[in-house]
């Protein structure tokens, strides 16, 4: 806990002018290390831009980020002060602070369109990332409402078969035809408004959902269940 008076700790993402950030990889707000190469914390990309390496001191993984801002003239010619203005982009993204169980049996392919959707979302393709997660959903209709959804060639009717064959999904309905739609969007840009950063988020965010209800929590309780001592 900070002192009273003292600044809570920034937990945002990687930026050159600040000591700590939430770590991409595993979660905690902590002090970082930047490495730019050539014994600088930044390296310069163009007249706008600056990349560099944030070494998270409680995991020691790192962040790529690159940040958006001016070159200013100083005395060291060869290392020119940077002025942050924001930050660009970063890769690992946000969404892998939490990542996702390994032993909750989540079906390669979805898990496969899910860490490119990530991709996307960390160089802001929105679109691209939209119709990555609308393939996770697709992916996860697959493994749980078995051949005649895998048979299924449009998602509508594999939410439809799938809801109707495995009534315990129905209360996820809304949940998949908001993935759905941004996902149609993303596909079909003409027949559709812009994919926005809050819609490609809201879709990463219910899809991240939706494999927590439908595998990681029936793990957990597989897990922990108590069963009854044997009697002697």
């Amino acid at each position: 806990m900070p002192a009273q008076g003292d600044e809570p700790a920034y937990s945002g993402p990687p930026c050159s002018n600040k000591e700590t950030s939430r770590c991409a990889r595993c979660g905690a707000t902590a002090p970082i290390n930047l490495y730019g190469g050539g014994g600088t914390r930044t390296h310069r990309l163009d007249d706008q831009r600056a990349v560099f390496i944030a070494e998270c001191s409680a995991c020691r993984k790192s962040t790529v980020a690159v940040e958006y801002g001016v070159w200013g003239v100083t005395s060291q010619i060869s290392h020119p002060r940077w002025t942050r203005i924001r930050t660009e982009t970063w890769w690992p993204t946000g969404a892998e602070t939490t990542p996702i169980d390994e032993s909750a049996n989540v079906p390669s392919e979805a898990l496969r369109f899910w860490f490119e959707a990530n991709r996307c979302m960390s160089v802001q393709a929105y679109h691209a990332a939209a119709v990555m997660i609308r393939n996770v959903l697709s992916a996860i209709a697959n493994d749980i409402g078995g051949t005649d959804v895998i048979a299924e060639r449009n998602l509508e009717g594999k939410l439809k078969k799938l809801t109707g064959s495995k009534p315990q999904t129905e209360f996820l309905l809304d949940h998949m035809e908001a993935i759905k739609a941004i996902g149609n969007a993303g596909a079909h840009p003409e027949d559709w408004p812009e994919v926005t950063e809050e819609n490609a988020e809201t879709a990463r965010a219910v899809a991240r959902y939706l494999i927590e209800v439908l595998y990681e929590q029936p793990q957990r309780i597989s897990n922990n269940l108590l069963r009854r001592n044997a009697k002697k």
